[in-house]
């Protein structure tokens, strides 16, 4: 049911989504507003991840930060980072649909199902107390799912959906 292209023992595509890096090359030193790209391009690049993987064709980081940053005040506009709003806009714009998880137990069954899952996570393996971040999560298996981290690849791993849920 889950199609993976792995490199270095790495995923870097499941379920036709791509892995993008916020501190890649061709976008982590464009500068919108209070920062940089790279410094603070988790959202866009997750969302750019799982746009992708929906609509079945290459969204890059860059373009969900330039819509979220010509056309809302959602990204590195009065805050550093994006809102959560900016998601709402981001998803809008690009026609996904988006549905809310509510329970572990419903996180759980959307992985199953083969849904894709943008996470905000809180203070532990991924976020600080001084910053949040995001990560997409895909595929279940016995109680993991992976976890694709845009800022580090070394957190692109099978992890307990239980960890996930207790830090989001």
């Amino acid at each position: 049911r889950h199609k993976y292209i792995e490199q270095d023992n790495k995923i870097i595509r499941m379920n036709d989504a791509p892995y993008y890096n916020q501190y890649d090359g061709r976008w982590s030193n464009i500068s919108y507003g209070l920062s940089n790209f790279g410094s603070r391009g988790c959202a866009p690049t997750v969302m750019a991840m799982a746009f992708s993987g929906i609509k079945g064709y290459e969204i890059y980081p860059n373009y969900v930060a330039d819509y979220l940053y010509y056309n809302t005040q959602e990204f590195n506009r009065y805050t550093k980072g994006t809102s959560g709003l900016g998601l709402i806009y981001a998803k809008d714009y690009y026609g996904i649909k988006r549905t809310g998880i509510n329970t572990k137990e419903q996180l759980d069954e959307e992985l199953k199902n083969g849904k894709l899952v943008f996470a905000a996570m809180g203070r532990g393996r991924y976020g600080t107390a001084f910053w949040n971040h995001a990560i997409l999560l895909k595929g279940y298996n016995n109680g993991k799912t992976y976890s694709l981290d845009p800022l580090n690849t070394n957190n692109n791993i099978w992890i307990d959906t239980s960890s996930v849920w207790n830090e989001s």
